[in-house]
């Protein structure tokens, strides 16, 4: 099972990916003064680009016209796609969670820290992308998940303490937002512990290599399948 999933990694998670965000646009109309949900999608088909341009070391190395390039970036971190993950996945998650709870909350005192937390944790993110830019790999990574990780943990008891003490309870299982919330829980606390043992990601550790395979595999399709279902089987909240 473990050779299957390392043969068709890339394969299972884009096509979650593509899921989500097809779903999205599919019943796009359905939620269509429903800002946050909105926002989402937009986000799913950011996700999808994103995706795509970290696909740039990959057409370096096959492609002989971008020798030029390649070459120019020889020795910089922009080489591999790190950085670009760094700021469009790590920093760009925490401003859309952010961002969607800010819009799904229903209290302005929690709209307001969700806000001024955001915007701390970004800045010290950037912090951390120039100070180990000329070295970026993995182990910087440690610090921005351990704030992603925090922040999420944040959202998540702030939102199920307001959905415990409203009226929404008895329906929760309609509104997209609660599968949204889950998906992302799941994920972080599941994939946040690899990134403190990716310095052990090399050919000699073949067990954290399956390892690592196996937990991200099962947990981003769990995140984007989840949404994907939640915007297919959710009711609109319609918000004029």
């Amino acid at each position: 099972m473990i050779s299957f999933i390392e043969e068709y990694y890339e394969i299972g998670f884009r096509s979650a990916e593509i899921f989500a965000a097809l779903a999205g646009i599919i019943f796009f109309k359905k939620y269509k003064y429903d800002k946050a949900a909105k926002y989402l999608i937009y986000f799913l088909i950011y996700v999808n680009v994103i995706e795509v341009v970290a696909h740039y070391p990959t057409l370096l190395q096959e492609d002989k016209s971008l020798k030029w390039l390649k070459d120019l970036l020889s020795g910089t971190a922009f080489l591999r796609n790190y950085w670009w993950y760094f700021i469009a996945w790590f920093i760009g998650s925490n401003v859309f969670f952010s961002f969607y709870y800010y819009l799904i909350s229903e209290s302005k005192k929690i709209q307001f820290y969700v806000k001024y937390l955001c915007f701390c944790t970004v800045s010290v993110q950037l912090i951390f992308f120039i100070l180990f830019l000329r070295n970026l790999d993995y182990d910087f990574m440690i610090y921005t998940e351990v704030i992603n990780l925090v922040i999420i943990l944040f959202l998540v008891s702030t939102y199920f303490m307001q959905l415990i003490n409203s009226e929404k309870l008895v329906v929760f299982y309609k509104a997209l937002p609660f599968y949204v919330i889950v998906a992302v829980f799941v994920f972080t606390i599941t994939t946040t512990p690899l990134v403190f043992f990716e310095r052990y990601f090399n050919l000699s550790d073949p067990d954290y290599i399956s390892l690592k395979y196996v937990v991200n595999f099962f947990a981003i399709i769990f995140m984007y399948g989840l949404i994907g279902i939640g915007i297919i089987v959710s009711e609109a909240e319609v918000r004029k």
